[in-house]
């Protein structure tokens, strides 16, 4: 670790979640990683999808320069870690099963899909400095890594059918300080 300098995500999980592995088994379309329920690539993917809601894309591309920065790109990549979730109860695996619907809104023919869902109620996971920051950008690395935690709602597949709704808050309690780090002449995000 070249850095100290961190964020601790607390999870707390509204519903059941899944992040699938793309695998089948024991008559299921789709199984967990047993060993990875909720990976650090995860949270990071769902993290950076928030950040651009603070700062838009350029085009379709193009990061804005600090979602960039703390994100990565494929030439440079991110100086900070995203640790896999860590559960404080051993998460309940259950299947679930889902149907498509064709455009009569009538069940498609061999659409049940049986996949894997995981129940718990509460996770924690960390983000470490791994390589140098652009002189000057700690905090603000920081203060975007904070917003964005907070600003996602959802994870995994499903999330728009009501699985992975999470609250994220962390160890960062200064939101106020901030945004006004992030937006310092309006104190907020441009509409």
């Amino acid at each position: 670790m070249v850095g100290v300098s961190s964020l601790t995500l607390k999870i707390t999980f509204n519903s059941s979640f899944r992040i699938g592995s793309g695998r089948s088994g024991n008559m299921l379309d789709d199984v967990l990683d047993r060993d990875r329920l909720l990976p650090g690539s995860s949270l990071k993917g769902v993290m950076r999808e928030a950040a651009r809601g603070l700062f838009p894309m350029l085009d379709e591309a193009t990061d804005h320069r600090l979602v960039s920065e703390v994100f990565g790109t494929t030439r440079n990549p991110s100086p900070w870690h995203w640790d896999d979730a860590e559960f404080t109860a051993n998460p309940k695996i259950r299947p679930q099963s889902r149907i498509a619907l064709d455009a009569r809104r009538r069940t498609q023919p061999g659409a049940l899909f049986v996949v894997e869902t995981a129940h718990t109620p509460h996770a924690t996971a960390t983000i470490w400095q791994q390589d140098q920051i652009v002189a000057g950008q700690l905090q603000a690395h920081l203060a975007l890594l904070n917003l964005a935690a907070r600003l996602v709602e959802g994870l995994g597949a499903d999330r728009r059918r009501g699985l992975g709704w999470v609250t994220i808050s962390t160890d960062r309690h200064e939101c106020d300080k901030d945004i006004a780090i992030l937006f310092p002449q309006t104190g907020g995000p441009a509409s």
